[in-house]
């Protein structure tokens, strides 16, 4: 309960005057809010301040607009000398876009806050000091231009000012004053804000700005910034200047909204929360949009988005912002690291590992019955959450998504948006950032420096360790990129006894292993081969141009931009300022560790790449743009494959060698001389040609060539040497990366291990060869479904005498 705490502070030396402070406390907090602050002369009438307020609060409620006004603010013939929260005084009717926008900015503001009203008709003398009637001219203020401008400005139709001029006694002169009342923004709608800059009344320097959301403080029209601003607009701003029974009940009535959730124990996530302002600000932002329905947190692992959303989600729990009434918690984490064990604990609780797990979860904790929700289908699901939605206004929090695979995020975040008709907000902590929108997306780094000396300072109080000095606060947030998770894994080594240089330099080695391990490992195994093959290229180098790793992984401009574009979003890597116009990477140090670490998980042939990376920094390959692009790759293709049709397998492979001298690791040169030397073996049957066309097309992989043809040529290869086992591999490559022909692919396996089983029996190993055959069999079944209506006869057939094989 707020309760208003009077203090009036000794009388100065001029017994004429005397300072007047009002402070509000809350009982349920140590917070002091020092509400006004005003030097009131008190010569020919007693001004109470506190009274005042009181009186412009009721009638701002009542949304009085008549004389009642004026006898409230004219106290013995002088208008009482003071601007605040609740009122402003003009001299009068805005004459020019820029005074209508003045004025337009003080509405907004008091909407927001807690209504008030703009007096015209009155001149400031004195600054602060005196202000006298200016009598203003009848009919003057066009209302319906206010409004205007304000829809114009804003978009909100809900801010329903009203207008009337009122004749009123002040000493001997009766003047007319203009009255505009402005109400309190509603406890059910969200902070009105502008969508476009105001007009500059400096030079560069709009009025207010676009994005932003006003408030009044004090006299002034201020832009929400901190989170604490975001807070008391979002609360029930309950009127600080009341005093009496009616107050008490309408700040019981504010604080009496309740709101449910199932946020987990704080100790587990964030026993202590630092720093983060302008991320927490940003959120507070989001939620007064009420057309942006969902934000994304990404970042590396270890970087505290969990954490960041915990503490807001906890802080609207404390606000209780009108337009939330639950705020639900739901995690795909089955594990969590912890930094200062250095090891792996089971999360309390998982809530979904997919789209429509998430879904069920979202319905059981809105009170849907099981009954409803088993059996259920995604769209089914979608539509019983869409009517609970509108019963609801929820904060979901959907956390850890990236602990589900790329495709399933891409269907979770689309379910987020999918619900724009409710007062739903869902908030997304993810590794990938798989929307690609700087407007959606917060990207979380590591604490700032500031930051991050109180973390480590709090986290050195809790471990009972002796303070560090600044350096090695500072080498460590160099070492650690400002990850809490690392920290805690650095002083873990400090806690346990090691000297603070010695834990930063082992860290740095085999005892950070497992923290970067935490922390990057899932991004780096779902890479696709060839953003591999570029992010151990660019650790290598640790910074690396454009050209450079195009040179070492001899991908082509727009392989290599797909690959990028992966890595930037699970920030694996990072642009660095251009040198000449020429694009460049860099890889973080603790990501390069891991990579490095694990190089021969990540490639095939991790001594050849290095070999490669080792020549361009020796300036050994040729770099100019004249000699990469004497036989441009296109072209010799196309040329080889024009002699293959005519039978000139000797010209179309010499073309293709010829081509490699300058593109020496170029996926579809090495493709196509595979494929050259495969169509000489079939028309010379020299065996040297069939077992260097298999090199071929396996080296083409691993420089990540995935073209349907090089799985069917592979495929083919490798049957013709009779090499089953190599032939099943091929085709398991071909599944894996999403063949458009799943059915086809499946049956070229079956007969793979058709081979296979031949081969075991061959060598009487027969329980392995009945299992081969049992492969076979399931591949087939599989198939059949996949198959058009022609091609399921041959599929049964096959899969008859299959299983006659098995039970042979």
């Amino acid at each position: 309960m707020c309760l208003p705490i009077g203090v009036l502070c000794p009388e100065p030396a001029d017994l004429d005057e005397r300072w007047v402070v009002w402070q509000y406390g809350d009982d349920s907090s140590a917070d002091i809010y020092i509400a006004s602050y005003a030097m009131v002369s008190m010569s020919e009438e007693q001004v109470n301040l506190r009274t005042i307020r009181q009186r412009i609060t009721g009638l701002i409620d009542e949304g009085a607009i008549d004389a009642r006004i004026l006898e409230t603010l004219i106290r013995g013939g002088n208008l009482v000398p003071k601007e605040c929260e609740l009122w402003d005084y003009k001299r009068e009717i805005h004459k020019d876009r820029i005074s209508l926008a003045e004025a337009i900015l003080q509405i907004v503001s008091f909407y927001n806050t807690y209504g008030g009203y703009i007096i015209y008709g009155v001149e400031e003398v004195t600054d602060d000091r005196e202000f006298i009637a200016a009598p203003i001219t009848k009919g003057s203020l066009d209302v319906q231009q206010l409004r205007q401008q304000l829809m114009n400005f804003t978009g909100d139709d809900e801010i329903d000012i009203t207008y009337a001029e009122v004749e009123y006694a002040v000493g001997t002169m009766v003047a007319l004053f203009g009255l505009l009342h402005v109400p309190k923004r509603r406890r059910d709608r969200a902070p009105a804000f502008f969508g476009k800059n105001g007009p500059e009344k400096r030079r560069g320097k709009p009025l207010f700005q676009e994005h932003s959301v006003y408030m009044r403080v004090q006299d002034q029209c201020v832009p929400a910034r901190t989170k604490e601003d975001f807070q008391l607009l979002f609360g029930d701003r309950t009127n600080p200047f009341l005093w009496d029974t009616d107050a008490l009940e309408y700040a019981r009535e504010g604080r009496s909204i309740v709101v449910e959730h199932n946020l987990p124990d704080r100790n587990f996530i964030c026993p202590r929360f630092i720093g983060r302002d302008r991320i927490i600000e940003e959120l507070w932002k989001w939620l007064a949009d009420e057309l942006a329905g969902a934000k994304v947190l990404a970042g590396e692992g270890g970087k505290g988005k969990t954490s960041i959303a915990y503490e807001f989600a906890e802080e609207v729990c404390r606000t209780k912002p009108y337009g939330v009434e639950k705020i639900m918690w739901l995690t795909a984490k089955t594990k969590q690291f912890i930094g200062e064990l250095d090891e792996f604990r089971r999360v309390p609780q998982t809530d979904f590992h997919d789209l429509g797990s998430l879904l069920k979860a979202m319905c059981r904790e809105l009170a849907l019955i099981d009954s409803e929700i088993e059996g259920a289908s995604v769209p089914m699901l979608k539509r019983l959450l869409k009517g609970a939605l509108e019963r609801f206004a929820c904060l979901i929090v959907i956390d850890d998504v990236d602990s589900t695979d790329p495709e399933q995020q891409r269907l979770i975040l689309e379910a987020a948006m999918q619900f724009p008709g409710s007062r739903t907000r869902f908030l997304v902590t993810t590794r990938m950032n798989v929307t690609y929108s700087s407007s959606m997306c917060i990207t979380v780094s590591g604490l700032d420096t500031d930051d991050y000396v109180e973390y480590v300072g709090e986290l050195i109080d809790r471990f009972g360790c002796a303070k560090i000095t600044a350096k090695q606060t500072e080498q460590m947030h160099v070492l650690t990129e400002g990850s809490p998770l690392f920290t805690e894994s650095v002083l873990r080594l400090y806690r346990g006894g090691m000297a603070i240089e010695d834990a930063i330099r082992q860290w740095r080695g085999k005892l950070g292993e497992e923290a970067r391990k935490a922390a990057l490992q899932r991004e780096v195994e779902c890479l696709s081969p060839e953003s591999r093959r570029i992010l151990l290229a660019c650790s290598f180098m640790s910074e690396a141009s454009l050209t450079e790793l195009k040179q070492a992984t001899g991908y082509e401009d727009k392989r290599m931009q797909m690959c990028l574009d992966e890595l930037a979003s699970l920030f694996l890597i990072s642009a660095k300022p251009f040198i000449k116009k020429e694009s460049r990477f860099a890889v973080s140090n603790n990501t390069a560790s891991l990579v490095l670490q694990n190089k021969e998980m990540l490639v095939q042939d991790p001594t050849a790449l290095e070999g490669v990376v080792s020549k361009i920094r020796r300036g050994h390959l040729r770099t100019t743009a004249k000699r990469m692009h004497l036989r441009p790759v296109g072209s010799a293709i196309t040329q080889a494959v024009a002699l293959l049709k005519d039978d000139r397998h000797d010209d179309a492979i010499a073309t293709i060698e010829s081509a490699l001298n300058d593109h020496k690791n170029h996926p579809d040169l090495i493709f196509t001389h595979g494929r050259s030397l495969l169509e000489r073996y079939e028309f010379a049957k020299d065996d040297r040609d069939l077992d260097m066309a298999r090199k071929d097309f396996g080296k083409a992989y691993n420089y990540g060539q995935r073209k349907e043809s090089l799985f069917r040529l592979w495929h083919k290869s490798e049957m013709l040497a009779q090499h089953a086992s190599g032939a099943v591999d091929v085709a398991k490559l071909a599944l894996e990366n999403g063949s458009s022909v799943e059915g086809e692919w499946l049956e070229k396996r079956a007969d793979a291990y058709v081979g296979l089983s031949k081969s075991y029996e061959r060598v009487m190993d027969s329980s392995t060869a009945l299992e081969s055959m049992k492969k076979a069999a399931e591949d087939i079944s599989k198939a059949i479904p996949l198959s058009n209506r022609l091609g399921r006869p041959p599929l049964y057939e096959k899969l008859f005498r299959l299983n006659d094989e098995v039970w042979r």
